[in-house]
């Protein structure tokens, strides 16, 4: 016989059954959660590699982009920068641009396209890793032969100062495998700056005394 149900375990049954389907309600909402966050998870996930296979194609597709040789062989062959770390005194620079006008277009086009990919690299457009390996040397060499040229362009106008470029030269600087030619330069342009003060033939960067000059060289140094 089937035993009846007294009524006052009716309301018990009741409850009962209403917590296991608050219960069950709980793990579905909890389950949604969980694969609603693996979902968006790997939607970032797919996303971040889209973006960054882009940006290495993108930083591939600039790089393809090289000056002439002909003008870069002109500028070595008139500085005398083949394989040289020195940096080119900026009266030279002056007077070669005055004589030929043409070198400050060659100078400022092969300066500009290092201070695009710099900016490329601060706003996460360009590969700053790709652009190192290809370029570190190139770049780190051209930077510390133009120095005093960049510096001129910095004292002369607030806007065309290639910032971005010298900022990235100042974060590889700390970088042990580029830091020496960044030293090399340093010791090469002391020595130079020391010869010129003994023999009283310091080219002045800008008009003033010599004290003025002797102490920007020597924040130039500092700052190198």
């Amino acid at each position: 016989m089937h035993r009846k149900l007294r009524k006052d375990q009716l309301p018990e049954m009741s409850i009962s059954l209403e917590a296991t389907i608050q219960l069950l309600g709980l793990v579905g909402v909890m389950w949604g959660l969980f694969y609603t966050s693996k979902q968006i998870k790997h939607a970032a996930h797919v996303n971040n590699v889209t973006l960054d296979w882009n940006r290495k194609t993108y930083t591939e597709d600039k790089l393809e982009n090289k000056p002439d040789i002909n003008v870069t062989l002109k500028l070595e062959k008139t500085f005398r920068t083949k394989d040289s770390l020195e940096t080119i005194p900026l009266k030279f620079i002056l007077e070669t641009i005055e004589k030929e006008p043409e070198f400050q277009l060659h100078i400022r086009y092969k300066l500009n396209r290092y201070e695009r990919l710099a900016r490329g690299i601060r706003f996460g457009v360009i590969d700053e890793a790709i652009v190192k390996n290809a370029l570190n040397v190139h770049m780190v060499k051209d930077f510390l032969n133009y120095g005093e040229y960049v510096e001129h362009l910095q004292r002369c106008s607030p806007t065309g100062g290639l910032e971005e470029f010298s900022s990235l030269m100042n974060k590889w600087r700390k970088d042990k495998d580029l830091g020496f030619l960044f030293d090399y330069n340093k010791q090469k342009r002391e020595s130079t700056i020391n010869a010129r003060l003994s023999s009283n033939s310091l080219d002045l960067p800008e008009s003033g005394s010599a004290s003025v000059a002797v102490g920007t060289a020597s924040q130039s140094l500092m700052g190198s």
